[in-house]
């Protein structure tokens, strides 16, 4: 008899026992599907960022080549206005040199 409620003390021990696990089970289990939804937002704001990183890319190739456009153009019009300079001075010297005759 005594043997006997032992091993209804074990059996109901045990019956504890295993759903302290199974809570335990179910507890991890909601625990790693949150990580899974979390690492799956984390993967998307991952994929944003590198999508808004091609665009900066982009645009910062776009403005370089402008960059280099405006510089190009700068040039020329100094070399324009330096010439123009040129003929300036030259012309003022021919008309200094007639009306000094």
């Amino acid at each position: 008899q005594q043997s006997l409620e032992t091993t209804r003390m074990d059996l109901k021990n045990e019956i504890e026992r295993k759903e302290t696990l199974e809570d335990q089970l179910v507890g991890e289990q909601n625990r790693c599907r949150d990580l899974v939804e979390e690492n799956k937002a984390t993967d998307n704001q991952l994929l944003n960022l590198e999508s808004q990183l091609q665009r900066y890319d982009a645009k910062s190739l776009s403005l370089s080549k402008e960059n280099t456009e405006l510089k190009h153009n700068v040039n020329m019009l100094e070399q324009q206005v330096d010439q123009s300079k040129r003929k300036e001075e030259d012309a003022l010297m021919e008309l200094e040199a007639t009306v000094k005759q």
